[in-house]
């Protein structure tokens, strides 16, 4: 009998044994559960978050950089539309004989000869405040393109001079009216610069 009673006493201990086993395993499952599967999901989760937030800041770049892409052609259009008849003289009126800067002008088409279209332009960049809506980038290039333009109209007007200085009274008027008309249209050709 003793032997008997042993093995029920261990049958009995072993089925303690074996429901505290049990028990034991649930909570290492419920804690294993809490520490990876639950992370796993909230990881989960912020970065579904997250695809959904670049997906909407992809979207605001865009339309920011289509917003800047209109002001920035919008600044260059206006600069170019002050600029080219400025520069061009077709401000100066046609019968202009007086006197200008301090120098003796015979006609409109000397007045326009005798501008510098480099400094006329570097005049309006210093004082032109629709350009600061540019970026930093894009104004150096901007004053890049308008100097190299500046200096390429003013060695154009050079030649010119010397043409106009051997043409007939009669073709002056047009040498310079034509110039102005090239000062006008290398500005409007300036406001269609390829930014990217």
């Amino acid at each position: 009998m003793a032997i008997r009673w042993t093995w029920k006493k261990a049958d009995r201990v072993l089925d303690r044994v074996g429901q505290f086993v049990q028990i034991g395993l649930f909570i290492v499952a419920i804690v294993g559960f809490k520490y990876t599967v639950f992370p796993l999901y909230e990881k989960a989760m912020v970065d579904e978050s997250l695809a959904r937030s670049q997906l909407a800041l992809t979207k605001v770049e865009d339309k920011l950089s289509a917003s800047y892409s209109r002001i920035r052609y919008a600044s260059v259009r206006e600069f170019v539309l002050i600029v080219g008849p400025d520069c061009s003289g077709l401000t100066i009126p046609p019968e202009a004989t007086a006197v200008m800067m301090g120098q003796q002008k015979s006609g409109f088409d000397e007045l326009v000869l005798d501008n510098s279209i480099a400094e006329c332009f570097n005049k309006y960049l210093i004082k032109d405040s629709g350009l600061r809506e540019l970026s930093a980038d894009d104004k150096i290039r901007f004053e890049n393109e308008l100097r190299a333009l500046g200096k390429k109209l003013d060695t154009k007007r050079f030649e010119l001079r010397d043409r106009y200085m051997m043409a007939s009274e009669q073709d002056r008027l047009f040498v310079a009216l034509n110039f102005g008309t090239d000062i006008r249209r290398a500005a409007l050709d300036l406001a269609n610069i390829k930014w990217e």
